[in-house]
């Protein structure tokens, strides 16, 4: 999927995956600030690449550290897919009737 992508936007990808990866590691905020720091200036330091070739081997080589880089349990936010939170409280279905008279409807009260 990755391949049929643009370099300009595997690389945007790339960055971003990278900055959500090291904050799985990261436990302390400055200690994600300084790795931030460090990989902004390396996406950087290749941003004035202008051949397509040392482009795709810069991206392809990030692509391969960040996949050794992975948490074996990564951070999830708890309200999205996969966190603790998700459909805590999920809708209620549509079928279902809110009574506000119970025990008075017409059917139930004594004649």
């Amino acid at each position: 999927v990755m391949a049929s992508l643009s370099t300009h936007t595997r690389s945007i990808r790339l960055y971003r995956s990278t900055l959500r990866t090291v904050l799985s590691w990261c436990v302390d905020r400055e200690l994600f600030f300084s790795e931030r720091a460090r990989i902004r200036g390396a996406f950087e330091a290749n941003g004035g690449l202008r051949d397509l070739a040392a482009i795709e081997k810069a991206v392809s080589e990030g692509e391969r550290t960040l996949e050794s880089y992975a948490h074996p349990d990564p951070y999830v936010i708890p309200t999205m897919y996969g966190g603790s939170k998700y459909a805590r409280n999920p809708e209620v279905p549509g079928d279902v009737e809110m009574v506000f008279d119970f025990g008075r409807e017409e059917y139930a009260v004594p004649k």
